[in-house]
């Protein structure tokens, strides 16, 4: 977390190259994530822990910390990461061609 901003891959633009790769910075932020999401979705939120989270992305617990301050910045940056896929995917979605 940055300020009052939750960080997400949302808030980094991922087509930004360094040295012919993408930005490190976008690429640590999606497995970390990822990793969060997958924990969460096993664990519940009161369950999950940091330093698994942190190890199923490659960094370490501080780096997590670095980016989100808690277990519920972190929640909260997985949730909106989900809920903006899911309006894309909403969006379009072709309603017209469904049955009643």
């Amino acid at each position: 977390m940055y300020g009052d901003r939750l960080v997400t891959t949302d808030n980094i633009n991922l087509g930004v190259k360094a040295r012919g790769r993408s930005s490190s910075k976008a690429d640590t932020i999606a497995r970390l994530l990822e990793a969060a999401r997958r924990e969460f979705a096993i664990n519940g939120i009161a369950r999950a822990n940091m330093e698994t989270i942190a190890r199923s992305a490659g960094v370490t617990k501080q780096l997590l910390y670095q980016y989100y301050e808690s277990k519920h910045h972190l929640f909260s940056a997985v949730l909106d990461q989900t809920s903006g896929v899911v309006m894309t995917e909403l969006l379009a979605t072709n309603f017209d061609d469904l049955p009643p």
